[in-house]
């Protein structure tokens, strides 16, 4: 009872080996920490009152036990990366904590991981019927959204997934029978995938199975006239509280099973207005065709430039007429100064002051630019009436092969002072 050494400390409440990235919450400085070829990252509770904790390894669950490290806590968290492993070889590990004072907590119990040359298993997702919450046939096709995978499982049940056969990976499954369905039935979906190394990942989705003469179909096309190469778009059906949405087809093109019922249809794109529907009637056994949707296209904050377009070419914010804050706006820069809306220093402006040769009758401005643009050039007495400054006949102009162009225009003759302007061609 002297002995404060012999005193307990609380015993690890979790430590495990991280195999996948998504996994892993470090402490600061180890947020970028990613397991590689022969290593495991083992992951372990720190409670208030661990300073060290040693970590015992063994290539067997039942020992012996070798003592690899002790760690401190204050620097490492509650993470350590043991290295210099070999892949595909198991090993066993316990931690057990030790305090400030020196108590020795009781080991953790034993927990395990395995290196592998691709320790990093596939990440991805598994859509029913284009992701439709609904369908009404008792088979349905899949797409699997995963790169880097050879082989796959599929099944209607996790049971029947375990004794699946192993098939060449295919991104797209024509159909999968759901097995017996009953309406208003949640169906479900099981996927394993597998890569060259090994790793293995679980994937599942579920859909609602509607008979046919028991439910509706909402059918129409989206067009979105300002990027018609892609014009994909939301379909959001509201019913009360429920609210589900599906993604067209690039062509704009649904099909979608619904319940009967009384409904608010929404139909949106980024960059465009909402096109709403409200309280629709969906009688069972009936088809409501949309025909062609077409969305109008927003300019939010009334720059010149539509919104989908600030979105896609240009990068400007659509909520900010200025986004770079140059006192120019968005669509004046794009349309008329042809200058980046978001770089402030794309400017048409003065390099430098005018330079004035009276004896030559001339004037030479040297101006930012954008190459490849062409500039013509205005003259004024008083700010108010514009000539446009000619040469042979034609209007003076340049076109700009750098950030930086110089023009050498002719004074007016006999006036005491003249306001010169750049004008974009």
């Amino acid at each position: 009872p002297w002995n404060y050494k012999d005193d307990g400390i609380a015993a690890p409440l979790a430590a495990r080996v991280i195999d996948r990235c998504g996994d892993l919450k470090p402490p600061a400085g180890y947020e970028y920490l990613m397991p590689q070829a022969g290593q495991n990252i083992i992951l372990f509770s720190v409670e208030k009152d661990f300073n060290q904790v040693k970590l015992f390894r063994s290539t067997s669950s039942t020992g012996p036990f070798t003592l690899i490290t002790t760690v401190s806590t204050a620097s490492v968290g509650g993470v350590y990366l043991d290295t210099g492993l070999v892949n595909g070889t198991t090993y066993y590990y316990y931690i057990q904590p030790m305090s400030t004072a020196g108590r020795v907590a009781t080991p953790g119990v034993v927990f395990s991981g395995t290196p592998r040359t691709n320790p990093n298993p596939p990440e991805g997702a598994l859509f029913i019927a284009g992701g439709s919450p609904f369908t009404t046939g008792s088979s349905v096709p899949l797409r699997l959204d995963v790169s880097t995978v050879t082989q796959m499982k599929l099944a209607n049940t996790n049971t029947a997934l375990s004794s699946a056969p192993w098939t060449a990976f295919s991104a797209l499954v024509p159909s999968l029978s759901l097995g017996s369905v009953a309406h208003g039935e949640t169906e479900e979906v099981h996927a394993i995938v597998r890569d060259a190394s090994g790793g293995e990942t679980r994937l599942q989705s579920v859909i609602t199975y509607l008979n046919p003469a028991l439910s509706a179909v909402l059918t129409g096309n989206v067009a979105t006239l300002l990027d018609t190469s892609s014009r994909a778009a939301s379909v959001t059906i509201i019913r009360g509280t429920e609210r589900f949405s599906i993604a067209t087809p690039p062509l704009g093109n649904f099909t979608l099973p619904l319940p009967a019922g009384t409904c608010t249809i929404q139909i949106s794109q980024r960059g465009y207005q909402t096109y709403e529907l409200s309280s629709v009637t969906l009688a069972a056994g009936s088809t409501l065709n949309l025909g062609t949707v077409t969305l109008v296209p927003l300019d939010t904050d009334t720059d010149g430039l539509m919104d989908v377009h600030e979105l896609t070419t240009h990068g400007t914010n659509r909520y900010n007429k200025d986004t770079d804050g140059d006192s120019f706006s968005d669509g004046a820069e794009v349309t008329l100064l042809m200058t980046s809306p978001t770089d402030p220093n794309s400017l048409l402006r003065l390099s430098s002051p005018p330079v004035v040769d009276r004896t030559a009758g001339t004037i030479t401005l040297t101006f930012q630019s954008v190459s490849g643009v062409s500039y013509q050039f205005d003259q004024s007495p008083d700010l108010l009436t514009w000539t446009r400054i000619m040469s042979g006949g034609s209007p003076y102009s340049v076109t700009a092969t750098s950030s930086t162009t110089t023009a050498t225009l002719p004074l007016a003759s006999g006036a005491a002072s003249r306001f010169y302007r750049v004008v974009v061609q």
